[in-house]
Formats: structure tokens, C-alpha cells, sequence
């Protein structure tokens, strides 16, 4: 977590970890309040240290894949 950011110090590192839709939006919303240049320094720290999981930068990280947004549960689109 960038040290100049809004997670810094907000002791919520759960919320950053997590695949759990509703604690990966608050990690969302946290980002979201954050300095475009500390987001934009968050989310280069983790695409150029190959970063698997996490919330970084706004983005969710998951298998070393980002995403963008994250699908609601529900049926996948066919």
C-alpha cells in the first residue's frame, strides 16, 4: 500500500485481500478518494512487480489477471 495513500494507515488491509464483492468495493471507494498520482503510483507498483491479488490502484487483481469491475454473483452470460 502506498504510503501517501488513503489505505495508508486506515488498518482495513482485509478489504484490499479479499474476492469478497462487498470488501473489495470499499477497498474501491478508499482508492477512490486517493490522489490520481498516489492511485496512479499504486496501480504501476503492482502491474510492474507482478502483483496476483489485491486491490491495487482502484483495479482488482485476481490470478495476475485486472479487473476492472468485478461481476455481481449471479448466472454467467451465455
Amino acid at each position: 500500500m502506498e504510503q501517501s495513500g488513503a489505505c495508508y494507515g486506515t488498518g482495513d488491509t482485509q478489504s484490499f485481500f479479499t474476492n469478497e464483492s462487498k470488501a473489495v468495493r470499499v477497498a474501491q471507494l478508499i482508492c477512490g478518494s486517493c490522489p490520481m498520482e498516489a492511485r496512479s503510483a499504486c496501480l504501476e507498483y503492482a502491474l510492474t512487480t507482478g502483483m496476483e491479488y489485491g486491490v491495487w490502484g482502484g483495479i482488482l487483481f485476481w490470478d495476475g489477471d485486472a479487473y476492472y469491475r468485478k461481476r455481481p454473483p449471479g448466472r454467467p452470460r451465455a
